[in-house]
This record gives structure tokens, C-alpha cells and sequence, in this order.
């Protein structure tokens, strides 16, 4: 199952915003299982190949960017490694990471 590029910016997003990027505190509750390898946004679930083709964008994005060395290639870099780590949580079987919108 391809994503298409829309598909692929949409869950780095997401991704971004489950870690409070973007200028604000996640938007929805957001769930890694690690023993399944699946992201839960809300109501949304990303599995593991969808995951994987995220990384991927990612890193095709810091080849795209790397010359410039600036805040949009690191935003990158940051959500390939971020997407790495929560792949070897699945390796070592870690249980779940839960990422819950913060009151003000």
C-alpha cells in the first residue's frame, strides 16, 4: 500500500504535533504501541509499513534539504529519528508510549 506525498506530509504532521511541535501541545491523545509497532492518533491507527514509508519520506526530505543546513531540514531529521526510536521501542518490545494533550 503506497502512500502518496499528501498522505506521507499529513502523518509527519501528525507525528509532529503528537510531540507538541509546531507551536502548541498535541491536538489529539496519541498512543505507540510498541509490541505491535502502531501509532494511535485519535481515532486514526498507522501501522507499521505506513510508519516505516513515513521515515522514508523523511529521510528523502533531509537529502532534499541537507545543503541548507536550516530549520526545515532539521524538523526533518528530528521526525526520522524520532520515527527510528519508536521502531527499536518495537524491537525491544518496550510497551506503550501515551502522549495526551496538555491542559492549560
Amino acid at each position: 500500500m503506497a502512500m502518496d506525498y499528501k498522505e506521507k506530509s499529513d502523518l509527519v504532521k501528525q507525528l509532529a504535533q503528537s510531540m507538541g511541535m509546531q507551536g502548541g501541545p498535541a491536538v489529539k491523545a496519541a498512543n505507540f504501541d510498541a509490541g505491535t509497532g502502531t501509532l494511535y492518533v485519535g481515532s486514526t491507527v498507522y501501522l507499521p509499513e505506513q510508519i516505516e514509508a513515513a521515515r522514508q519520506y523523511c529521510m528523502a526530505q533531509m537529502e532534499k534539504y541537507k545543503p541548507l543546513n536550516d530549520a526545515t531540514f532539521q524538523t526533518f531529521e528530528i521526525a526520522a529519528t524520532a520515527i527510528a526510536l519508536a521502531q527499536k521501542l518495537v524491537v525491544s518490545n518496550k510497551g506503550r508510549i501515551v502522549i495526551t494533550e496538555e491542559k492549560e
